[in-house]
């Protein structure tokens, strides 16, 4: 559960996270093409409460420029899932921070229960950005396990997924956006051609290969960043890093 209330007071955010670990099976059908799938790690999320999405009502409230910095990484290391996620004022306290380490469900284990979850401490992170954008290049991610000890990962980019393909900020699909009772769309981009400074497409999925120890696995770290944030060295709304 995540909560954030702005300096007047007033709630901003309050939604709760449920996240699911498993492989998904299936095929996948585009232009005539299948694509089999099989034993592919997969993370699936949810999540529910109150979030600036749709629209707004009128408020007496001053304008202010948004700030967000929202970091999250599901990772799968075939016998072990870890889980990191933090929100980050500019400043670089935090509203919000959480480390996992969880052992996969035996047959026998209900979904819901704390089998194989332990809590970790102290999460840190370190990015490296692809010059003149918002877009990891390279990142390590640390927590304190109790029972391993000091815990390094290593990410390493294998490609960037814009979340503006699920509906995240965009244009005409946004979430809570109201079509009628049946509407379907297709929308065609080449992302070589897509301007990484485009708020429509701040809010990023990067596939990486991630390391800890002889651990090797994957997973979809995610990030939404706006604003400044002093720790990573951003500043602007959504202008690009720049050393």
């Amino acid at each position: 559960m995540a909560s954030e209330v702005g300096d007047d007071g007033v709630l901003f955010t309050d939604h709760t996270r449920m996240t699911q670990r498993g492989t998904w099976n299936g095929v996948v059908h585009l232009d005539g093409e299948e694509v089999l799938i099989s034993g592919v790690p997969r993370t699936k999320d949810r999540s529910w409460g109150t979030r600036q999405v749709g629209p707004q009502p009128a408020t007496n409230r001053p304008f202010t420029l948004p700030q967000v910095f929202w970091l999250w990484a599901p990772l799968h290391f075939k016998n072990r899932f870890t889980h990191f996620g933090l929100h980050e004022y500019a400043d670089g306290r935090r509203w919000f921070e959480t480390a996992l380490v969880l052992e996969p469900l035996s047959d026998a284990e209900v979904p819901w229960g704390k089998y194989g979850m332990r809590e970790c401490h102290n999460p840190r992170y370190e990015l490296e950005w692809e010059p003149g954008t918002r877009e990891m290049r390279s990142a390590s991610l640390s927590f304190y396990d109790p029972v391993e000890g000091e815990t390094h990962i290593k990410l390493e980019k294998l490609y960037t997924f814009r979340m503006r393909g699920v509906g995240y900020n965009h244009p005409y699909w946004n979430h809570a956006s109201v079509h009628g009772d049946h509407e379907t769309g297709r929308e065609s981009i080449v992302l070589a051609d897509f301007d990484p400074s485009d708020l429509t497409g701040l809010h990023l999925q990067t596939v990486v290969k991630a390391h800890t120890g002889e651990r090797t696995g994957i997973g979809v770290p995610e990030q939404v960043l706006l604003g400044d944030q002093a720790p990573t060295g951003l500043k602007g709304i959504f202008d690009g890093y720049q050393p």
